[in-house]
């Protein structure tokens, strides 16, 4: 495989080129392209596919391959320019941004609008969660500013196991309202007021977040460990046998799971004590 020349490759990115110079392309690189050219009299290049974003070069493999490095691997924009220079060929990190931003509204944006509308009208539990993040060069706002990025996630009894991401500016609870708008079923969250505004909803808390704040309240000793005999420690004790019940009850089908929370009194003493 060799480097592409410049002039050849400037000519590739406005699509300007003759089919005897984009030859000469795929001849240096060694690779087959996967997507079709349009020129104004109709000609097309033969027995390659068409493109997957329309007036761009970038092919359905090297597309995967760069939205693989990024998103799963944690390789940023930066080093795929250099890894992609290396094979010799020579991709910006601004072109890879503006082609993952493009794939993401054009062809995955359409997949996330029919996994949400399928988790509102057949999951009858969703559990909800929000986290700070930080975005870089967003109008009007410093880089160091809070945003945050919802999270849904369907029941873990529901037919369709979903896991929605949503961006927004703020924390404030219309985004959560929103979110599940027309919606009825069972939220589970940290206890977060803006869930608050989520209407016609039954509201359940999270066992894990309860957890965490026992473990809060246990003292310490100098050393930072925990000096026995708390009230907190205890209930962190209970929360755990909790866990356990459910973890023996997690294949059975509901009716029967129900049943045996309501027969185990254990169980129903953890939840008194609570």
């Amino acid at each position: 495989m060799g480097m592409l020349p410049s002039s050849l490759y400037r000519k590739l990115a406005r699509e300007s080129m003759t089919f005897e110079e984009l030859q000469k392309c795929l001849d240096v690189l060694g690779v087959t392209i996967e997507f079709e050219l349009q020129y104004p009299d109709g000609q097309k290049l033969p027995g390659v596919r068409h493109a997957k974003l329309n007036h761009c070069i970038v092919s359905s493999s090297v597309m995967t391959e760069i939205l693989y490095e990024k998103y799963f691997k944690g390789v940023p924009l930066n080093r795929q320019e250099n890894m992609w220079r290396d094979l010799g060929l020579i991709i910006t990190r601004k072109d890879m941004a503006h082609w993952t931003n493009r794939i993401c509204e054009e062809w995955l944006q359409p997949l996330v609008d029919v996994f949400h509308k399928t988790m509102l009208e057949e999951c009858r539990v969703i559990h909800a969660d929000e986290t700070r993040i930080q975005c870089n060069h967003e109008p009007g706002r410093k880089a160091h500013t809070d945003s945050f990025m919802w999270v849904l996630v369907s029941g873990a009894q529901e037919q369709h196991h979903i896991v929605l991401f949503h961006y927004t500016m703020t924390r404030n609870g219309d985004h959560a309202r929103n979110l599940l708008k027309g919606w009825h079923g069972s939220l589970v969250t940290d206890a977060y007021v803006g869930y608050d505004k989520v209407e016609d909803i039954t509201h359940g808390l999270c066992w894990s977040h309860l957890r965490r704040k026992y473990i809060d309240s246990i003292p310490l000793d100098s050393g930072g460990k925990e000096i026995p005999g708390s009230k907190g420690a205890e209930a962190r004790a209970m929360v755990d046998q909790l866990f356990h019940i459910e973890g023996l009850l997690k294949d059975l089908q509901p009716r029967e799971r129900l049943k045996q929370r309501q027969g185990n009194l254990l169980m129903m003493a953890h939840i008194s004590f609570m």
